[in-house]
């Protein structure tokens, strides 16, 4: 009975490691983007046309409490750091008429993309919403997590570098 005991254990911290490693780790691939159609621009945006921009790519859902909580912290850095190069992108699988009924209540100003065939969710292996991803001006992962807790030191940061790319085309 005591080495089943100290199986379990060693077992049960194995994986609760791995658990915390996965969500801990920043070596996150970024993928395109593949959405259907997009509110609040011109047209959908390509990550490949945003590199030199940073990207606060967050995964959401219209009926969760928890998007509704980071709204208001994205709507305040959208307004605050746009002009600096931030593009927050909130990607959405859900159908526009629920999304608007959100979009419209806060005053949603930055980019609502949906993601209908959830392709893009997917590719960034969002098991649950609100999850978000800062894309550094050269096109990497640079944080990921709850967007109710983006570190905005973080954001000044990536924010302050300089794209190679954006320097070489210069």
């Amino acid at each position: 009975m005591k080495d089943a005991k100290i199986l379990f254990v060693i077992v049960f911290a194995a994986i609760a490691g791995v658990v915390a490693w996965r969500l801990l780790r920043q070596d996150v691939a970024v993928h395109e983007l593949s959405l259907a159609r997009a509110d609040n621009t011109d047209h959908v945006p390509t990550l490949a046309e945003l590199r030199g921009k940073v990207v606060l790519l967050e995964f959401w859902e219209a009926k969760a409490g928890q998007s509704h909580q980071a709204i208001s912290g994205l709507i305040d850095l959208h307004e605050k750091h746009s002009p600096e190069g931030l593009v927050i992108i909130a990607v959405t699988t859900e159908p526009k008429t629920e999304v608007d009924t959100v979009v419209d209540a806060m005053k949603i100003p930055y980019i609502i993309g949906y993601d209908d065939a959830g392709r893009t969710s997917r590719a960034y292996n969002v098991t649950r919403k609100p999850w978000a991803f800062l894309i550094g001006r050269d096109g990497t992962v640079r944080w990921h997590g709850h967007p109710g807790f983006v570190p905005h030191d973080k954001i000044k940061a990536v924010l302050a570098e300089t794209c190679p790319a954006a320097v070489a085309d210069e």
